[in-house]
């Protein structure tokens, strides 16, 4: 063989290598879109989808808390659990738009003695908020992290993420995630958040979020705030037949969410306290056709119904939550898909105001149709409120009384297969 036929196969067998390696260590297709869709598709703060690396500090296991769900996947865990020198480490992640908050831990670490070095492990992806979508190149563990930082996108900028909201977080995912282990929702998803670290001493937190859905889905999930988005709003109502952007989306946004949270208040108790469209997805199948399910995530930004946690026998959870959000006797109703967010081109205020009312009218059918309370039974004063829509439910009267009775027969009859809530115990 010759020198030049030698050196064109080593060219080529390098090629394929590079091209190999560059396709196991990219993003799963759907996560990129999420990416994409977090970062571009976003009239408030345009940022980037490229891949950044994310820096964090090595902290001896033994001093941090940490509360991680027996469920949470391996591969996440051991991508941010480790071995060095014999002793297990956690690598606490940087935000890498923080310069404030992460300093407080380094000079938590220098005042004990401990290394204060920064190290790089993991990639990382921007969203629209503070969290990072991030993946190990050494296991292929794609998830979502959120630390403090005095910067992110959008409205929201110092975001600091104290130890209560984690552990409220992670108490109401295992909630959730009971709930729905019992039985499929059948109009939501839920992006699991099933471990969180802590630094006491600093009232600072780590909180983990799954992908769970996405990675190796043929689905997609598309925000909230990108389907009211000038472009990606009008391009996907007109891949899907649709030249009125603003009608499509009442018909496949703002009703499916209707029904969602009207599904999410009536088996769990939960109402969102800033029901905005960062908090929401529309999930899409492979064809960018909504399938009229709802992803929501953040559930630590919720009021809760001590009514409905009572009945489930959940008492604990709201005598442990920040009280200002646990309510009794009512349920809290809101929503405010724009609020936080630009109106695109092809939505009117006087149109939104619409948005609102079917809204109202949307949930309160679903309400009625899973809780069996009649939709006249459901009095509430519900109307604008800057960019939102609020109201709330009076929980008085046999029909509510009925509701909660049922509720509790069924936990009763749960309770013979829940078994331990799955859960270690948080240091």
């Amino acid at each position: 063989m010759t020198l030049k036929r030698l050196l064109q196969k080593l060219t080529l067998s390098i090629a394929l290598l590079i091209a190999f390696i560059s396709s196991a260590l990219a993003l799963d297709p759907n996560v990129q879109a999420l990416v994409d869709y977090e970062t571009l598709a976003n009239k408030v703060a345009l940022r980037s989808n490229e891949r950044v690396d994310i820096f964090h500090y090595e902290i001896p296991l033994e001093i941090v808390g940490r509360d991680l769900a027996d469920r949470i996947d391996p591969k996440i865990k051991d991508a941010l659990i480790f071995k060095k020198g014999g002793k297990d480490y956690v690598r606490w992640v940087i935000n890498p738009e923080d310069t404030q908050w992460h300093l407080e831990v380094k000079d938590f670490l220098e005042s004990k003695g401990l290394d204060a070095t920064t190290y790089t492990h993991l990639k990382g992806y921007m969203t629209a908020s503070r969290s990072y979508i991030v993946e190990d190149l050494s296991t292929g563990a794609q998830f979502s992290i959120k630390v403090s930082t005095n910067k992110t996108g959008g409205h929201w900028k110092n975001k600091h993420q104290p130890i209560q909201d984690a552990k409220d977080i992670r108490a109401i995912a295992d909630y959730v995630n009971e709930e729905k282990l019992a039985k499929p929702f059948e109009h939501l998803i839920t992006m699991d958040e099933p471990g969180i670290f802590s630094i006491e001493a600093l009232d600072q937190a780590m909180v983990i979020r799954t992908l769970d859905g996405l990675v190796g889905s043929e689905k997609i999930y598309l925000p909230g705030f990108s389907a009211v988005h000038t472009k990606t709003g009008r391009k996907i109502a007109k891949l899907n037949g649709s030249t009125d952007p603003e009608s499509y989306w009442r018909e496949n946004y703002n009703k499916p969410l209707a029904r969602a949270l009207a599904e999410l208040a009536v088996r769990t108790g939960l109402t969102y306290d800033s029901p905005h469209s960062q908090n929401f997805l529309i999930e899409l199948d492979a064809n960018l056709r909504p399938t009229g399910k709802i992803v929501i995530r953040d559930f630590g930004d919720s009021y809760l119904c001590k009514d409905i946690f009572i009945a489930k026998g959940h008492s604990e959870i709201p005598a442990n939550w920040t009280q200002k959000y646990v309510k009794e006797g009512v349920l809290k109703i809101s929503v405010g898909i724009m609020h936080g967010n630009k109106f695109p081109t092809w939505l009117t205020n006087e149109q939104y105001q619409l948005w609102g009312e079917e809204y109202f009218t949307e949930y309160q059918k679903e309400f009625s149709r899973l809780s069996g309370i009649p939709a006249s039974k459901l009095t509430a004063n519900f109307g604008p409120n800057g960019k939102y829509f609020s109201g709330r439910y009076k929980i008085r009267g046999t029909h509510w009384e009925t509701f909660l009775e049922k509720m509790k027969l069924e936990t009763t009859q749960r309770a013979l297969f829940r078994g331990s809530n799955c859960r270690t115990v948080f240091h």
